[in-house]
Order: C-alpha cells, then structure tokens, then sequence
C-alpha cells in the first residue's frame, strides 16, 4: 500500500510539523526508535533546508507498507536561489546560510539512498528513501535492470488522491508494465476508481496494454471512471509499447529527442471505444514520463540539463514542483534503465 503527503514549508513552524509527521509515520510503521529518530533528523535537516535556502517550499512524504515492511522517501522542494556548486555544498563544513553546513552530509549519511538537483535561481530537489534494515525489493524503486519512482498527491484540501500508479516486473526485471490511472474528479470516489484500475492490473499480469485497458473499463463500469494508461517495456526485444484513454501523458525522452505514445479520447469505464497500443524503440538512454493532467502539458527535459540521469522519484519531483496545476490531484511516473 503506497500513500503521499504533502507538508507546505513556509517558515521555522513548518520544520517541527514535518518531524512530528514523519515521526507518526514511523510509529505506525513499527519503526524502532533508532529508525524514527534518523528519520526525525532527516526530515528536519530537509525541511530546514528549504527555510533557509529555498524561503518557501514543500516537503512530499511517500510511505509503502505490506508484507515486504516499510519505506518511506522524502522530497524537498523550493524554487529559490539554488546552488552553484552541488559538490561543494554537500561537504561536511560548507554554508552559505551561517549554520554547521552538516545537514546535507547527515542526510547523505542517514538515508538509505539519497540524491539531489539544482539550478542557479531555479530552486533546489532533495530526494531521500529511509528503509528497515534490508527491505525487500519490492519496496525498492528498481529491478536488476531499471528504476522508477513517482509523485502522486492530492489536490489541496484533500487527503484522498484519485490518482495512482503500479509497476510490474515479470521475466526477472527483463520486462516491466507500468500503469497510471486517473480517477475522474477528486476525493473518495475518485480514488476508487483509480484503486479499482490498479487491482485489475495487478490481477492481470500477463496481458499487454491495450487488453489491459479492456479489462479496466470493463472493471470500472460501477465506479466514476477513469483515465489511464498502461506502458510495456520490453528490454529482450528493445521496445515500449503502451496505449491510454483520456486525458493521461506517457513521454519518451532519448537523446535530446520527444516522442508520445499514442491516448484515445474517453473515459475508463463509460465510453471507452478505441482502445488502442503502439511501439516504440526502448533504448539504453530512453526515459519514460508518465502523468496525469494535473502537471501541465508544455515541459520538456531538456529545460533542465543533467536531470535526467538522477533517480527517476527526483525527476518526478522537479517536474511536479514546476509544472503541477494546484485545482487539481497530480502524479507523475518516471522509469529508466539503472546506471
């Protein structure tokens, strides 16, 4: 089970109501009290972070929790001044804000896999995954060959988002099915729905897109209904197959070049008529972004020059801090090949 939170950052109050959410996290997590006080102090080195560097901003709290145990990530984002010298700043000692200048290190330290972007005067990602001790893989963001990660939070105002997100890896990690539902509006019953796309998907593992958009619509004919999408990448054979109905993106990025996968108009489960896929060739340096209309369509990688090689969870997160439209819930999916 995945859910996410967003905290705004907007002055030193905000920093303790981040550690005190994370740290009820935790608790019900059955995290020890080794593990909730490194998570305490990562949230708040983050956090405070965004105060002192980025004035204002948010921290996004991802939390997936079943049979395989717990994991959290943590995203800090600001649009602030950002930093000229990533490097520089991450050493123990560094500050340009008057402090120790030890809160990145003791985030690179304390989190299980830790990364970080920024642009001069565009702002600053922090992105940080905090797991039990050895969890297993499914609650890792990767297979033997790609990783992936994602954003989905609600619209303001609401606790419940009616969007979701699933990856399947079948074949030993050598192929790898991706789904992105939309639930129509917001709140409960949109979630619903898009909960009702993503049980028939992991239901079905073995059926390519355009059967799987099938099946959802006719599983979600009792419920709001949808948009979504479903992508196959296939790495034996080098291809990216995928096919979605409504308003839903799936984006490949290689090599400085854009290309879309085909989505029909209509909605999941009411009047979904053409229910099509497509490929495409899936190489080495291919980067899928899949989103929901809550991000904006006009964007593009190549605004940001050296993002794409970072963890896809970070991708996702500056892509959503730049481009998410605020009336609306808002996920977005990124997966590339593991470097």
């Amino acid at each position: 089970m995945m859910s996410s939170h967003r905290i705004p950052i907007t002055d030193d109050s905000s920093i303790g109501e981040v550690r005190r959410f994370v740290s009820r996290l935790c608790m019900d997590g059955a995290l020890d009290e080794t593990q909730t006080g490194r998570a305490a102090i990562v949230c708040t080195e983050m956090a405070t972070n965004v105060v002192r560097h980025g004035s204002r901003g948010e921290i996004v709290v991802t939390t997936r929790s079943g049979v395989g145990g717990f994991s959290m990530e943590l995203l800090a984002l600001d649009q602030g001044k950002g930093m000229t010298d990533v490097g520089a700043c991450l050493r123990d000692g560094h500050s340009t804000a008057g402090t120790s200048g030890t809160g990145l290190g003791a985030i690179r330290r304390m989190a299980a896999a830790f990364d970080i972007y920024s642009q001069p005067q565009r702002g600053t990602a922090l992105w940080a995954r905090l797991d039990e001790p050895q969890p297993a893989r499914q609650f890792r963001r990767e297979t033997p060959h790609c990783e992936f990660g994602g954003v989905s939070v609600p619209v303001q105002g609401e606790t419940q988002c009616g969007d979701a997100w699933h990856v399947l890896s079948l074949d030993d990690g050598k192929k790898l099915r991706v789904l992105l539902a939309d639930g129509l509006g917001h709140g409960p019953l949109a979630e619903a729905a898009a909960h009702a796309a993503v049980e028939t998907f992991v239901r079905n593992p073995d059926v390519g897109p355009a059967v799987m958009l099938d099946l959802m619509h006719r599983a979600l004919v009792k419920t709001r209904g949808a948009a979504g999408s479903v992508v196959e990448i296939d790495l034996t054979n080098s291809v990216v197959t995928g096919g979605g109905v409504g308003n839903v993106s799936m984006r490949l990025f290689d090599s400085g070049k854009s290309s879309t996968l085909i989505c029909d108009n209509g909605t999941l489960g009411a009047n979904a008529r053409n229910l099509r896929q497509a490929s495409l060739p899936w190489t080495a340096d291919t980067v899928l972004v899949m989103h929901s209309d809550g991000l904006a369509s006009q964007w593009s990688l190549a605004d940001y020059p050296g993002l794409a090689p970072h963890h896809p969870s970070l991708v996702a997160g500056v892509l959503y801090r730049d481009h998410r439209r605020l009336r609306d819930d808002a996920t977005v999916v990124v997966v590339r090949h593991r470097t």
